[in-house]
């Protein structure tokens, strides 16, 4: 993730994408999933929406 654009008063503007990929990472963070788990529930998730299949059997194994 790069890093986003500031405005004048120095919050961090990001793209409507990106906001909802943090806060879903926080929601799985709360759920105790690790920050290196995450990259594979978001690309999980990102590839769902994006060609409408997913596959999170891995989920259950935890």
């Amino acid at each position: 993730m790069s890093e986003p654009p500031r405005t004048e008063s120095g919050y961090r503007k990001f793209h409507l994408e990106v906001a909802e990929d943090i806060k879903f990472i926080k929601r799985t963070q709360d759920l105790g999933f690790t920050l290196e788990e995450n990259k594979s529930l978001l690309a999980t998730s990102n590839n769902y929406w994006n060609k409408g299949e997913i596959n999170l059997s891995f989920v259950f194994f935890r």
